[in-house]
């Protein structure tokens, strides 16, 4: 059993945030493990656990940020290897942070040490040849959520991607996300995915045609501290130019 422990740093509630820690445990549960066989639970630690303290399992911190809409971000503490994530509280957020709350969880719960590829095919129709997908659970579905009720309430929660979906053929039967309304390695509106191309030796990073939303927000998290392949990726971006991309405001700076 995999554990991941959620530290509340932030001005919601702790009857909130223990409401939202249980539906997203009730999704590892019955959405999460029946896809992928892998147990996990989360837990609410106590507000002063330090990252530091941690040698097992993962942490998540929930916490206040007003400097950009960043919702969160995970990897690892390259010392320890220890796995964790950030939940960011941010009014400019576009999306409530119970789904960026169960988004880090599902992609700490499937790649925790951010290291895990699938070969699968091209993203790139017209390139006919394998490369490694990122095993992320949420990115290629991110603007994506449904609801979890617990005690009569309904708590968003993320959508995220099934085996299927990063295997290098379509099934004609079978789920590619919870949702089940995209096909093997496409991605959702405002969604992105990344890649190890054998070819090059280079991770890239790809996006849907014209979609800045999906790059802002990957900019966004990269420079909060999350993809430390960041540094040696290439953008494959369709039809945008990365210019463009800085001159709509995609690239900001941000501290943690």
């Amino acid at each position: 059993m995999f554990t991941i422990q959620v530290v509340n740093r932030s001005n919601i509630s702790r009857d909130e945030v223990a409401l939202a820690v249980n539906a997203i445990n009730q999704q590892l549960l019955k959405h999460f493990f029946p896809a992928w066989q892998i147990r996990v639970v989360c837990k609410v630690a106590p507000v002063k656990l330090e990252l530091r303290e941690v040698d097992a399992g993962a942490v998540i911190f929930l916490t206040n940020h007003g400097r950009a809409d960043c919702q969160g971000y995970h990897d690892v503490v390259k010392k320890t290897g220890v796995p964790y994530g950030f939940c960011f509280v941010n009014l400019l957020n576009d999306e409530p942070w119970s789904v960026t709350l169960s988004h880090e969880i599902l992609e700490l719960a499937l790649n925790p040490y951010c290291d895990a590829y699938h070969l699968s095919k091209h993203p790139e129709r017209h390139e006919k040849r394998h490369v490694f997908l990122w095993r992320e659970a949420a990115d290629p579905v991110q603007c994506q959520s449904y609801p979890i009720k617990v005690n009569r309430k309904s708590v968003l929660v993320s959508d995220f991607v099934y085996p299927n979906y990063f295997t290098p053929y379509s099934e004609s039967i079978g789920r590619n996300n919870h949702l089940d309304n995209i096909s093997s390695c496409s991605l959702a509106e405002g969604g992105y995915l990344g890649f190890y191309d054998p070819l090059t030796g280079d991770d890239v990073t790809f996006f849907a045609r014209d979609d800045l939303k999906a790059f802002k927000r990957f900019d966004l998290k990269a420079k909060a501290g999350q993809y430390r392949r960041r540094t040696r990726t290439s953008e494959l971006i369709r039809g945008i130019r990365n210019k463009r991309l800085e001159d709509a405001g995609a690239v900001l700076e941000l501290s943690v």
